[in-house]
């Protein structure tokens, strides 16, 4: 299986193609040149889209999805929470996208409400059978209610903005919990094989032994 990584322009995201024969998924789906070229100079028919969490800077290309007749698998309340301009971040993206340029230098864009929602939804988890490979999603909370991981063949994990490589979790937007991170998401990501390899939602692949032996803290509230 090949895997693609494309850096968004939406607060430096990232979307990712997996292919295998003429078959493709989308992992948070974003429309721009290099995406698309990508899928016609290999002919690639997309069977899946899947959605790690609802913030816009990961569902920007939602829509393309839709149009295209691609089944978008999210989990339940990331659905609902898609539905809400509020939650999905969209309302505030020009006040974040500020924000991240003045701190790590990303793209300003401006970015009007979004309302969206998937196709294929589930609670707890769910498996896919897809070209030879098997497909776990996993609801992991914390980061946003609607965050779910891809654990593809037991070896490698799409984390979105539930682990990052060189920061800590997140947890103060809409819906974000830090006790559902704790008490769920950690669990059930430590008790995985620490050879994964993770590809997260922002910045470069990690095996996730060696991310887990970082201990970022997250700055006290003064």
């Amino acid at each position: 299986m090949q895997i693609h990584k494309f850096v968004t322009k939406y607060m430096l995201s990232n979307t990712y193609v997996l292919i295998e024969n003429d078959h493709c998924i989308i992992v948070d789906p974003c429309e721009c040149e290099s995406v698309t070229e990508l899928l016609k100079s290999n002919n690639l028919k997309i069977d899946y889209c899947f959605l790690t969490h609802e913030h816009y800077d990961h569902i920007s290309g939602l829509d393309w999805m839709h149009d295209n007749g691609v089944p978008v698998i999210a989990t339940e309340k990331c659905n609902h929470n898609l539905g809400d301009s509020k939650i999905n971040q969209s309302r505030f993206y020009d006040a974040f996208s500020l924000v991240q340029v003045r701190l790590k230098e990303c793209p300003l864009v401006h970015v009007d409400e979004y309302i969206g929602y998937a196709n294929l939804v589930f609670r707890d988890s769910m498996t896919l059978e897809w070209e030879g490979h098997v497909l776990m999603m996993k609801e992991t909370p914390g980061h946003s209610s609607g965050g779910a991981c891809m654990l593809v063949d037991g070896e490698i994990l799409f984390s979105g903005d539930t682990l990052l490589g060189d920061t800590y979790t997140g947890t103060g937007m809409l819906s974000g919990s830090e006790e559902e991170l704790n008490e769920i998401s950690m669990p059930w990501i430590e008790g995985l094989n620490h050879d994964i390899v993770v590809y997260a939602g922002h910045g470069e692949s990690f095996v996730l032994g060696e991310r887990l032996a970082k201990k970022f803290e997250k700055p006290r509230k003064k």
